[in-house]
This record gives C-alpha cells, structure tokens and sequence, in this order.
C-alpha cells in the first residue's frame, strides 16, 4: 500500500549538534533503548515501505509496531533502524530541512542527544521561559524561571511557527506585546490568531527570533533569577539570547 505519510522535517524532540528541533513535537515514547518514538497526532516516527536503503524518507505514520518504527537509541548519539541511521540531509542546519534513513557514518548529522519536555532553555542561566503561575491571563509577560517540567514551561514550536503553551485546558501563543517591533517590547502569552507577531524562529544559532520583528527573545538585563522577565531586544549574540527547545 502507497503511504502518503508527512516526511518529518528536522522534527523530532531532539537536539541535533545542541540544536533544539521541536518542529512537530514529538517526543521519545519512553526510556527504553528501543521503542518508537511519537509525534503530532499520536503518530510514530516511520521510516516510509520500511526501506532500507540510504535516502529513505522518515515520516510520520500510525503506530503499527512494525521494524519501520522501532528505534534504538545508541550510547554514541544515533538513533537506528533497520540498521541504518536517522541522518539530518546533507547535514543541513537550516529549518525545514529533511531527515532521512542512512548509512551510520560517525557524522553530526547522525547525532541526537532526548531532551526531557519541551522546555525552551537559556543556557546561560540554567533557566526555562516560563508562563508565571500558569496564568491563562492574556497579556501576562513571560519570564525566566528554575526549570521544572511544568505545564506553563512546555512549548511546541508547531508549523505555523507559532510557540504555544496550554495551561489549564487553554492553548496560548507567545506574542511581541502590541505588535511591537523595538527593543523592550514585552513578549507575552495571548490568544492564538495567526498573526506575524505570535510567529518566531527557531536559529541554528541558538536564538529564537520574531518573523514580523526579527528582533531576539531576550532575557531583560541578562538576569539569571528566577522571575526575570523576557522581552525582544536586537540581536547581540549575548547568552541571554541563548535558547535551546528540548
């Protein structure tokens, strides 16, 4: 049978080179050494008619249990199945690019470190962005806070390039405070509505930047406490710009 299934597109919760990738959210189904690995809607990371051979698409389908979805996560960093290695193509770095079965070969682009969650840290202060008290409150703006695996500090980066957190039920987008486009604009949760404001990248280079305003989430005066508060600021290359999507 043809399967139409989505090619996973850098997509897995897994950071690639210390590089988060939470495209689809997916996430390792548990701690076993093998196993499958899910994603959006519940589907299983899938290599597409269970080929073998170097180039094979990897996409999401529905559990089945077959060879094609189970994964074994190495000591060396690989993720295999049957027998070849979950590969990043062409060892691209850029959003967007496709993950594909191929020969194990030693390279970064084979090498993938789970994350627990899917918590957005700042290695510069060991800290995640947090939704304080996981307020459904819109407007409230986003801080830093000792990471704890909570509800208000667990973010998808979905294909709309959106960053949400559900809280109590409620699903809510992380937004540039009144569509602002200058340094020190509040960086919020409010209602999902599409627009440009509530659209971030994620960087290869470790920064998240808003589409409308290019601007870096920045944490305000490169504060390390817990409650310091996050706003969008130019990008310097500071470590209070520093984010990883576990």
């Amino acid at each position: 049978m043809k399967r139409s299934g989505l090619s996973v597109i850098v997509a897995v919760t897994l950071a690639v080179a210390g590089v988060g990738l939470g495209v689809l959210g997916a996430t390792v189904a548990s701690a076993a050494t093998v196993g499958a690995i899910t994603g959006y809607g519940g589907k299983c990371v899938d290599v597409s008619a269970a080929n073998s051979a170097n180039g094979t698409r990897v996409q999401l389908w529905t559990c089945n249990g077959t060879g094609a979805q189970q994964w074994t996560v190495g000591t060396d960093g690989t993720i295999r199945a049957l027998g070849k290695c979950l590969d990043v193509s062409g060892a691209g770095t850029a959003n967007g690019t496709k993950v594909q079965l191929y020969t194990c070969n030693g390279s970064g682009a084979q090498y993938w470190v789970p994350q627990a969650g899917k918590a957005l840290l700042n290695p510069e202060s060991g800290k995640c962005l947090d939704d304080p008290n996981s307020t459904t409150t819109l407007g409230t703006q986003q801080q830093i806070y000792t990471c704890n695996g909570g509800a208000g500090q667990t973010w998808t980066h979905n294909s709309s390039n959106e960053l949400t957190v559900t809280v109590g039920g409620t699903t809510l987008c992380l937004d540039a405070n009144a569509k602002g486009t200058t340094n020190g604009t509040k960086a919020i949760v409010y209602a999902c509505n599409g627009q440009p404001n509530q659209q971030w990248n994620i960087n290869s280079n470790g920064t998240v930047t808003g589409v409308q305003s290019g601007l870096c989430l920045d944490v305000t005066g490169a504060s390390t406490a817990d409650g310091a508060l996050v706003e969008l600021w130019s990008c310097n290359g500071g470590s209070n710009q520093q984010w990883t999507l576990g």
